[in-house]
């Protein structure tokens, strides 16, 4: 969030109202800096600048110049993964992160192309076309066609709910209160917030409601999250005939592997 370009104005541009006239405000421009800018070398590196420029909208970029530092972000971070599968190049998200200049990635590529690296990199795809082959199995029958086969032909009983708090969750559990079904809500609380305040306000949030009384009748809320290692030790003493599992990592974008 801190701007690449900032401007000094004697005073900000008024409308008759005493506003401030965003139309009459100039167009903030970069500082003239003399650049010296170093080519890329060899094929490789000329073809990894080809996609950084494609990804960040510029030309000329020097081989040691950092891709964020050019206005870089994720989100053209993954244009660069996705332009180098079209290229050849084995080129991951994360790997524009951890080598964000021309010359860097260029590296990277030779490592992950060469030797031992090379090795690993084909020991990852044969794991990769395993699992692929082990999730189409699993997950054949997901289609609308088995949905009668797959549809519970016995009393859910009490219900183990993750992700709660989440768009699915909320609604999952709002259906399930409908049906009077006994729900042990997993969910996070936060520093000012416990987990169950946090899930009514979830409630109130999609429906007007709390439901007070339904979650005083229906709902035990415990405070935990499905990565933690003391979850077993949370859920030892409560029993459960159901587990639905919505719970998510929606990010986007994280700096480290927690995705």
């Amino acid at each position: 969030m801190i701007p690449k370009v900032m401007m000094q104005l004697e005073k900000l541009p008024l409308t008759p109202n005493g506003k401030v006239d965003r139309k009459a405000l100039p167009e903030p421009a970069a500082a003239e800096t003399t650049r010296r800018v170093h080519r890329p070398k060899g094929e490789l590196e000329e073809k990894i600048a080809a996609l950084f420029e494609r990804a960040l909208g510029q030309k000329d970029l020097g081989r040691d110049e950092d891709f964020f530092d050019l206005g870089g972000t994720s989100l053209s971070a993954s244009k660069v993964a996705m332009l180098a599968v079209g290229a050849g190049l084995p080129i991951a998200y994360g790997d524009v992160f951890a080598n964000p200049t021309v010359a860097d990635l260029a590296a990277h590529v030779r490592q992950v192309q060469g030797g031992e690296s090379g090795r690993k990199e084909e020991e990852r795809k044969e794991a990769q076309t395993i699992g692929k082959a082990a999730g189409e199995a699993a997950l054949q029958y997901n289609t609308p066609d088995y949905l009668e086969e797959i549809r519970a032909e016995r009393p859910l009983g009490r219900v183990l709910l993750t992700g709660a708090t989440g768009f699915l969750g909320i609604h999952v559990l709002r259906e399930l209160l409908r049906q009077e079904v006994s729900v042990l809500a997993l969910c996070r609380g936060a520093e000012d917030l416990d987990a169950e305040m946090r899930l009514k306000g979830m409630l109130m949030y999609y429906f007007d409601s709390p439901l007070d009384e339904e979650v005083e009748r229906l709902v035990r809320v415990i405070d935990g999250d499905v990565t933690h290692e003391n979850l077993p030790e949370l859920l030892k003493d409560e029993p459960v005939d159901t587990i639905i599992n919505c719970a998510a990592l929606v990010k986007h974008f994280a700096a480290d592997d927690s995705i």
